[in-house]
Formats: C-alpha cells, structure tokens, sequence
C-alpha cells in the first residue's frame, strides 16, 4: 500500500534527504505536499517531479515568483504559513515530516 505524505520544509537538508529516501524506495509513498520559505526555485523542481497536490510557499512575498517558476500545473499553490496547516492536515495525508525551521 502506497503512503501519502507531506514534507514540510523539503528544500532544507532534511527534507531533500526525506525526498532521496523515498527516491530509493520505488512507488512506496506518493507526495501529497511540498513546502519552502525562500529556496522557491527549488521548491518549483521539486514540484514538477513529484507532482503534489499542494505546494505551499510560506514566504507570501514569494509567491507571484514562485507561481512564475512554475507555470501551469495541477497542484494547488497555498500561501502563507496557514497553508503549512492545511497541507499536513488533509484527509489524504498518512505521514507529516515537518522539517521546517523550529520557531515555524
């Protein structure tokens, strides 16, 4: 059975780490929800490659640019922090990895 996730925080170090772990693990978690605060081209990378339901892009001064990065595709951008919320609570999600900065 595939597990659906969110990674919170996926352009940071653990979060990239979390991606290469699912990566090596061939079609056994499928990605609900990406999110960053600033590394929004990153964000955008991994957005067309895994295709998520949600990116969120918790830096609202980011997002027209992060929208511009990643042009037209399904995944529905939230914005700003409360979308960090959203994502990690959707009935579809089975495991949250929330690795985003402490005070977030």
């Amino acid at each position: 059975m595939t597990k659906k996730i969110a990674i919170l925080g996926s352009t940071g170090s653990i979060g990239r780490n979390a991606l290469k772990v699912i990566d090596a693990l061939n079609n056994q978690f499928e990605i609900i929800a990406l999110s960053a605060h600033n590394n929004i081209e990153m964000l955008a990378e991994q957005v067309k490659k895994y295709k998520p339901r949600f990116a969120v892009v918790t830096n609202s001064e980011k997002l027209d640019s992060f929208k511009k990065l990643l042009g037209k595709t399904g995944t529905e951008i939230l914005c700003p922090v409360q979308g960090l919320s959203a994502a990690s609570v959707d009935s579809s999600v089975d495991i949250v990895i929330a690795a985003v900065v402490g005070a977030a």
